[in-house]
């Protein structure tokens, strides 16, 4: 199989494409942690560590949330191009 070289406008596609995803999951990922977490500990009346724990645990959440948008924008099919990791035989689930 062949290859050819990114241009500039397919990889702003791609860093588009993976950049608002990014953004979306992690923010859901790292706000639901977090909520869960400080309403645990708020009715527990944990003062103010739990708060910062579940800052802390959101934002480590939004880890897999960014691997998960890398994936889907790996994975899209895009207009113009298409991605090919790995060739025929190697797919994503």
């Amino acid at each position: 199989m062949s290859s050819t070289p990114l241009t500039n406008k397919q990889l702003v596609a791609i860093w588009w494409a993976f950049f608002w995803r990014a953004t979306i999951f992690g923010a859901a990922g790292g706000a639901a942690t977090t909520f869960i977490i400080a309403f645990l500990f708020g009715f527990a009346g944990a003062g103010q560590l739990p708060m910062t724990a579940s800052a802390i645990i959101g934002y480590l959440a939004g880890i897999p949330c960014s691997v998960l948008a890398l994936r889907a924008a790996l994975s899209k099919r895009y207009s113009e191009f298409s991605i090919d990791i790995g060739g025929p035989e190697r797919q994503f689930d």
